[in-house]
């Protein structure tokens, strides 16, 4: 359950900025009703394979669909380079190594290019590019952090599943290396009873007397053990 919770958790962490960064694009519509029913599409579409990206991991076919989503969205004037950042924190999600290091490096790149046909080199410019840069970024190593937690906890049972079987062997051992030899002794002395019964009562009934006082012996030395244990 717990591993679970943070199959969930690191899926929403990633997309909880997906409204964040596609609302700038909703707020940049055509003015005409056509082009900006279809952009609106194009925001949706675009959501829908971020989170099926994350949510399923089809990395070969989904991100390239995404990335091509993104490059037309960022086509479509001032306001929408922000879809940049989307690529910038689902990568995270689904790559490792030099593979998630070239999608953040692509994306940063994207929206410096994009920023600068479209809109031109401002005030902001770098200020959005190293935004984008700086979110793949943290995004990465805060769903590292996440990992690293979750398989400190995966350890930290197994260690504790360890220890119980471990103490259990050790229970049995010290269990057979106390009542062994005891058992071992009232079986022979019964055996000496069954055989004295008959023809040596007094013997029978000494050997009897030394049974019961091993059994009482043994009993304690149960009872102290299992105290021990506890």
């Amino acid at each position: 359950m717990s591993g679970l919770w943070c199959h969930i958790h690191r899926h929403g962490v990633v997309l909880v900025w997906l409204p964040v960064l596609l609302l700038f694009p909703l707020l940049n519509l055509s003015g005409e009703v056509l082009p900006a029913v279809g952009q609106v599409v194009l925001v949706l579409a675009l959501a829908a394979a971020a989170v099926a990206l994350v949510v399923t991991g089809r990395v070969a076919v989904l991100l390239p669909v995404l990335v091509v989503l993104i490059v037309l969205a960022a086509m479509q004037g001032e306001g929408w380079q922000t879809v940049w950042g989307v690529l910038a924190i689902v990568s995270p999600a689904v790559l490792r190594g030099w593979r998630l290091l070239v999608a953040i490096l692509a994306a940063t790149a994207g929206v410096a290019v994009s920023i600068a046909v479209i809109e031109g080199i401002g005030d902001a410019y770098l200020l959005s590019v190293g935004g984008t840069f700086l979110s793949g970024v943290t995004t990465t190593s805060f769903l590292r952090l996440v990992e690293a937690v979750e398989q400190l906890r995966r350890t930290r049972e197994e260690l504790a599943r360890a220890a119980v079987a471990e103490e259990r062997a050790r229970m049995s051992r010290d269990l057979h290396d106390l009542l062994g030899h005891t058992l071992s002794v009232m079986v022979v002395k019964a055996e000496a009873v069954r055989r004295l019964a008959a023809r040596d009562p007094e013997a029978a009934a000494a050997h009897a007397a030394d049974i019961e006082e091993v059994g009482r012996a043994a009993l304690a030395d149960v009872r102290a053990a299992v105290d021990q244990m506890k």
